[in-house]
């Protein structure tokens, strides 16, 4: 049972069918006959919008002179798709099984190291240990040519056939079995209703569909949410409006957000992998992958070597499921004595970028320094900077009169959120800092600077108002942490 617990993750959104628990529903998801013949509802295809940092324009705002302010954020947008609740158990259930099978694929055939996402048998391991593995590589090679690769519309761009082949070959079988192949067949073969036609068929809006309350778990203890909607279309109501909104989905392309993609998009790239890695480690080096993002280090050899060896990474990739490289993403780097120069302009003269920093997993490695990116860096100031200015400009009350509590504000800034379940970006720092002790000439922490720049930057912003009390909330907190 317990075994069955961590394989499912129940989620309360709205969908097609009514939201259930695994327990209710086990037997028929854990039944292959069922499986077999289980008719899937189509996906709903979500598109995520997110405010994507500009960390150029907000330093260049920070200038006194600066006459016109920029933009410090742009739209981001990502096609997220979500199942149904029967069918996401299902998923669930295969990715399992899948992961299961491509872990003891990968030790079998020396790719276990290679492909760090989305794994379930690298326990305690994530990006920090990661990245500190990479740079700690590199840092130990006298010399080394470096190659970080990115490839366009990964889970978008799977050849069906090519998959097909390769989830038999970690299965070990020469065709799916019939529940497996349903499996398959419904998530490359599928069809999906964009929330935006739902909105407009349903006469409501996003914000609506997704309205929610938060309530604590009598059984399990914790927060979660509890949406209104239940069910954001009926079955006769798909029927109806299934022949103009409905979309399918059938040369290539996986849905990203599914809770099979993962596993799947790994099982793609085991040839790719374990051809790119036989031929990295034969010339000493190191090759890791995270999902559609991928680093290849080769010490101790010549530019004329390292361009074969280039060549050669590119061939296979061609040969074996064909991932297309984005230029604009893809950058060569040369390390020596401490220092990291870009030389895309020998390999990639047509890719404008000559940034002697290479950027990894959310760290930014210069040859002699490792610090956490600048952008990520930037990205909390500029969220901790709107929401001390919007107390300000509230004059530290509420609507109703009432004085706004800066405990959240500190929690999530400060070192007095760090040990709360979630924790912050004090939490994250401080992984950093024990991770990288082995290396810490190199690495530069954050955690004094950003504590310093929370404090500073209140006290600037509360000072415009003689109405507020400049010490009030940090002294509160102050005196919670002291008295436990």
């Amino acid at each position: 049972m317990k075994r069955r617990k961590n394989i499912f993750k129940n989620k309360m959104y709205a969908h097609f069918d009514n939201r259930k628990s695994i327990e209710s529903v086990k037997d028929y998801v854990y039944n292959t006959k069922k499986v077999k013949e289980h008719s899937f509802f189509p996906f709903i295809l979500d598109i995520h919008k997110m405010e994507k940092f500009n960390k150029e324009n907000y330093l260049e705002n920070l200038k006194e002179d600066v006459e016109e302010k920029k933009e410090v954020t742009k739209e981001k947008k990502r096609n997220i798709m979500f199942s149904s609740h029967l069918d996401r158990y299902i998923y669930q259930l295969y990715n399992h099984k899948l992961n299961n099978a491509y872990n003891d694929y990968a030790k079998r055939n020396g790719i276990n190291k290679c492909s760090v996402a989305y794994r379930n048998n690298l326990k305690r391991k994530n990006n920090i240990n990661f990245a500190h593995d990479v740079f700690k590589f590199i840092l130990n090679t006298e010399n080394s040519y470096i190659l970080v690769g990115d490839f366009k519309d990964f889970f978008e761009g799977l050849d069906h056939k090519y998959l097909k082949r390769m989830i038999c070959k970690v299965l070990e079988k020469t065709n799916l079995d019939a529940d497996y192949y349903a499996v398959f067949k419904n998530i490359t073969k599928y069809t999906y209703f964009d929330l935006e036609d739902i909105c407009n068929i349903k006469d409501t809006n996003r914000k609506d569909i997704y309205k929610h309350s938060k309530k604590i778990n009598s059984d399990t203890g914790k927060e979660e949410y509890v949406f209104e909607l239940e069910k954001i279309m009926t079955i006769d109501e798909i029927n109806n409006y299934k022949s103009k909104y409905l979309h399918y989905n059938n040369r290539c392309g996986i849905p990203q957000g599914s809770a099979i993609s993962s596993v799947l998009a790994n099982i793609y790239m085991i040839d790719a992998d374990k051809l790119i890695n036989s031929l990295v480690t034969s010339n000493n080096g190191l090759y890791r992958r995270y999902s559609d993002d991928f680093i290849v280090i080769i010490p101790n050899v010549s530019k004329e070597e390292f361009e074969i060896i280039f060549s050669n990474i590119k061939e296979i990739l061609n040969k074996n499921g064909n991932p297309v490289l984005k230029d604009e993403k893809t950058r060569v780097y040369y390390y020596q004595e401490q220092k990291l120069k870009n030389i895309n302009k020998d390999f990639l003269p047509n890719i404008d970028n000559t940034k002697d920093e290479l950027e990894y997993l959310g760290f930014c490695f210069t040859g002699n320094k490792i610090t956490i990116r600048d952008k990520t860096m930037s990205k909390f100031y500029y969220r901790m900077y709107k929401k001390i200015k919007t107390i300000a400009l509230a004059h530290g009350k509420t609507k109703n009169g009432k004085k706004i509590s800066g405990e959240k504000l500190y929690k999530l800034y400060s070192e007095f959120g760090k040990d709360d379940e979630k924790g912050n970006f004090i939490t994250y720092n401080e992984q950093c800092e024990k991770k990288f002790q082995d290396l810490d000439e190199y690495f530069i922490s954050y955690k004094s600077r950003f504590i310093m720049k929370l404090k500073n930057r209140y006290n600037k912003e509360m000072q415009r108002y003689k109405d507020i009390d400049t010490k009030r909330y940090y002294g509160i907190l102050k005196k919670k942490k002291n008295s436990k």
